[in-house]
């Protein structure tokens, strides 16, 4: 193992690493292969746990800051936020004054719970805060989905506002968007068949999640794993997860899970206890909710179980990260 000159600093021995996003976080692919990364080929234990919530923003990552991430006593956040806090489907080549409104309304927004969010994590006891430039909505690709032209511009100015906080409060900025795009337009220009983005224009692909790992890692001096243009295109960008790593990207998920349904059912439900979310999310499936797509029912029906499952899904998360820190080195 060998660190090179790095951008942001690399994890320490003792390090308790919470990962602060939106889906493309909940997915957690990405922070899977850190994770993997640094279990396999370093001498550097620590605890890495993706906190995302589909759908998520500044706001859900505030409203279960307690439950969800403080929960396993970081004193390392990651935030990566943006996409959703950008209020993209306001941009488009007919913006009204009402889009351009709400689309300046949004950012402020996000101006605003950025800092209270930093406030909240460094008041629990989080030393080190490293902000991420957030992933690029792909306005180029050559898909049907129709292009919110404008929102990759929005981000951007998501990315300002993350590197400006940082430099006022001691955190850390790494231009993680800026680098994927780079690589991603390179990849445009080459005339490549490989996708980096879903045909959503949000998502990164698997590919682009791997993408994403390397870019981090390679950030924290990893540079060995630093991707391009070429070696995606030539297939040799490729990570794969063990037997133990793909245990840990499902447990990572199914824990997730529970704060997406959390954060579609409070949305709408007249009673935000526990047990009246519960009791609303049994209901849900069977409601009407235009525009909502069914994979959210079908988390809803999920709901209960979710809930009563989490602290033994907590557990064993915290048993296999042992195991995969505590051998193979």
């Amino acid at each position: 193992m060998k660190i090179e000159k790095h951008i942001i600093a690399p994890f320490k021995s003792g390090d308790r690493v919470c990962f602060i996003g939106d889906s493309i976080t909940a997915n957690s692919l990405w922070v899977a292969h850190i994770n993997e990364y640094y279990a396999r080929y370093t001498d550097i234990n620590v605890s890495i746990v993706p906190c995302g919530v589909s759908g998520g923003s500044c706001t859900s990552a505030l409203d279960y800051f307690d439950e969800q991430t403080a929960v396993w006593n970081p004193n390392v956040a990651v935030i990566m936020l943006g996409m959703n806090d950008v209020w993209r489907d306001n941009y488009r080549p007919d913006m009204t004054d009402e889009n351009k409104r709400l689309a300046e309304t949004a950012l402020k927004i996000y101006s605003e719970k950025l800092p209270e969010l930093t406030d909240k994590i460094r008041s629990s006891g989080v030393q080190r805060i490293i902000y991420l430039a957030p992933t690029p909505y792909d306005e180029e690709q050559d898909c049907e989905e129709f292009s919110y032209v404008g929102t990759f511009g929005a981000l951007r100015k998501c990315a300002d506002m993350m590197k400006d906080l940082a430099e006022k409060t001691g955190g850390e900025f790494y231009d993680f968007g800026g680098e994927f795009v780079n690589i991603l337009h390179e990849l445009y220009t080459m005339g490549s068949s490989a996708k980096l983005v879903g045909g959503d224009r949000v998502h990164p692909t698997d590919l682009g999640h791997v993408v994403m790992a390397r870019l981090f890692l390679a950030a924290q001096g990893f540079t060995e794993l630093a991707p391009t243009a070429t070696l995606v295109e030539n297939g040799s960008a490729d990570l794969k997860l063990s037997d133990e790593g793909n245990r840990y990207l499902t447990l990572v998920r199914e824990i997730e899970d529970r704060w997406t349904t959390e954060w579609l059912i409070a949305r709408s439900s007249p009673d935000q206890t526990l047990e009246g979310r519960l009791a609303y999310a049994e209901r849900y499936p069977d409601e009407e909710h235009p525009g909502e797509p069914d994979w959210f029912s079908d988390l809803a029906r999920r709901y209960r179980s979710l809930v009563e499952n989490d602290g033994a899904k907590r557990e064993e998360l915290k048993e296999l990260i042992s195991k995969m820190f505590g051998s193979g080195k």
